[in-house]
Order: C-alpha cells, then structure tokens, then sequence
C-alpha cells in the first residue's frame, strides 16, 4: 500500500512540472525553499536568476565570503564547505 501511494506522489510531483519543489513553492509561497538541498532538482532551477542568487548566497555564508574578492580562494576553500564539492576549471 505504501508504494502505491508513493507512486501516485511521484506521479503528481512529475505532472505538475517542477517536482516536489514546484509543489512546495505553491503550497508554502513565503518560504525561502533551496532547490540545491532537494535529492532531485528541476532542471529549471539553474536557469532561475533568483535560485542561483540564492546559491551564491548560500555558499558565501557557509564559506564566509564577505566580498567578490572572497571567490579567488574558492578552490582551498571548497573543502570546508563539502568534501564531494571540487572546483572545475
């Protein structure tokens, strides 16, 4: 019986276009949702301004980046903030 309900759940999350994260952002507007902490994320979220402004938000906190500047060190500071995150060149 449980996985017949996670499969009309699965269904309806795919209908609807944008995955459980389309659905949460109907159900609860004012929360602030980050797409990046989702198992699973729409393929739209990349080209959102508003979701990689997020993004970089996110990590400059987590990185404690204070300024634009902050970025040249990105690369030693990646481990800190997750160890599967690697810079690419």
């Amino acid at each position: 019986m449980k996985q017949l309900s996670a499969l009309k759940l699965q269904y309806f999350f795919n209908k609807n276009g944008e995955g459980l994260l389309g659905v949460l952002r109907q159900v609860y507007p004012t929360y602030q949702w980050l797409p990046w902490m989702f198992a699973k994320v729409p393929s739209s979220v990349p080209k959102s301004e508003n979701d990689i402004k997020l993004a970089i938000n996110f990590v400059e906190q987590k990185l404690h980046i204070s300024d634009p500047e902050g970025w040249f060190g990105i690369a030693s500071n990646c481990r800190k903030f997750s160890p599967s995150i690697k810079p690419s060149l």
